[in-house]
């Protein structure tokens, strides 16, 4: 009975840390859907950006590509062009894996 009751412990937790685990994938959809019209999102990304804002993959290489910052930063951004920008803790980490995945390039 209690390796029973370990064994679905395990499972609901294992189960639990995948739903909260990072998707560069919808991290690069919300980087088109609000970045993109700043920001260099992406390698192939077309039309033109202000000249100023880092690119995505220059965050990436950079001391601000590191993931907790990242989060940090997205969490409350402080630049005067970013004030509206709203992002749930999961949008935080899909965005923040997006972008940590273009400094392995």
């Amino acid at each position: 009975m209690l390796v029973r009751a370990m064994t679905t412990a395990v499972i609901v937790m294992m189960s639990t840390a995948s739903a909260w685990a990072a998707d560069p994938a919808e991290g690069r959809k919300i980087a088109q859907r609000w970045c993109a019209e700043c920001h260099l999102v992406s390698p192939d990304q077309s039309g033109s950006v202000p000249v100023g804002p880092p690119t995505f993959e220059t965050i990436a290489k950079g001391q601000a590509g590191n993931a907790d910052y990242l989060k940090t930063f997205l969490a409350a951004p402080h630049t005067k062009d970013m004030r509206g920008l709203k992002l749930n803790r999961y949008d935080i980490n899909d965005l923040a894996a997006y972008i940590g995945s273009l400094g392995t390039n």
